[in-house]
């Protein structure tokens, strides 16, 4: 009777450290699981800024006959007088603007009959002058203001002047881009929270980290793109930064 009951006993003994060792398996399978597979997700932030420089780049050109080249180059000296003196009289200082080296082309009789500045078995006939002027400054209503009207005014001065559409820049973008990555980690962590959360489970220590795309968009824009966009046509934009971000878990 003594060694059945001892039986027994073994016999329990034994059943209940195969509950125990099976549970200890199947904690360790389902922590293991649980830091393979982990959690991946996307955070982002994002903040408007005003644009604190403007650039805008402009030209103006002259085209003379074949014998008539040193007029050219006099009337082009003429035409970046009356420029630069109209500027300044709208409030932009000489050293906001970069003057580039006026550049000369040959223009032919091409086949077609038509002047160009290629050749095309054409006998020369004249030359063009061009001369490019780019502003850059902080004074961006100023400089806004000029370009909406400095075509109009200066063609009228006789002066053959092109303007292209003004560039905005925020020149702090560096510090912002570290403060955004930085809040956007925060959202992907608090958004990972949530989700786990709802399924009873615990989040674990950060796996990885790897930054997205960086945004610089036009306020109301749409615009995405998978290699980052950065607008220049808007004072006010809208910077988005985001990361993908991998926990495990507990």
């Amino acid at each position: 009777m003594e060694q059945k009951n001892n039986l027994i006993f073994a016999s329990f003994i034994l059943a209940v450290a195969l509950i125990i060792v099976a549970f200890i398996v199947s904690s360790a399978v389902y922590h293991i699981k649980a830091l393979a597979y982990g959690l991946s997700v996307t955070g982002s932030a994002e903040k408007i800024v005003t644009s604190d420089t403007a650039k805008w780049t402009s030209s103006f050109s002259r085209n003379v006959g074949l014998t008539n080249i040193t007029t050219g180059s006099s009337e082009m000296k003429s035409d970046l007088a009356t420029i630069l003196a109209y500027f300044n009289k709208n409030g932009i200082p000489s050293s906001t603007i970069t003057i580039e080296p006026m550049t000369t082309n040959s223009v032919y009789d091409n086949s077609f009959g038509k002047p160009g500045y290629y050749g095309g078995g054409g006998s020369l006939i004249g030359y063009s002058f061009q001369q490019q002027i780019t502003v850059e400054s902080n004074n961006i209503k100023a400089i806004t203001a000029l370009a909406q009207k400095a075509a109009t005014d200066l063609t009228e001065a006789g002066v053959i002047f092109s303007s292209q559409p003004v560039q905005y820049y925020y020149s702090k973008l560096s510090d912002l881009r570290v403060a955004l990555l930085a809040a956007a980690t925060q959202n992907a962590k608090d958004r990972a929270e949530q989700i786990v959360k709802s399924v009873g489970s615990v989040l674990g220590p950060l796996r990885s980290a790897s930054q997205g795309v960086f945004q610089i968009t036009p306020v109301n824009s749409a615009e995405f793109s998978g290699y980052g966009f950065y607008d220049t046509s808007a004072i006010e934009k809208k910077v988005t930064a985001i990361v993908n971000v991998s926990f495990g878990l507990k």
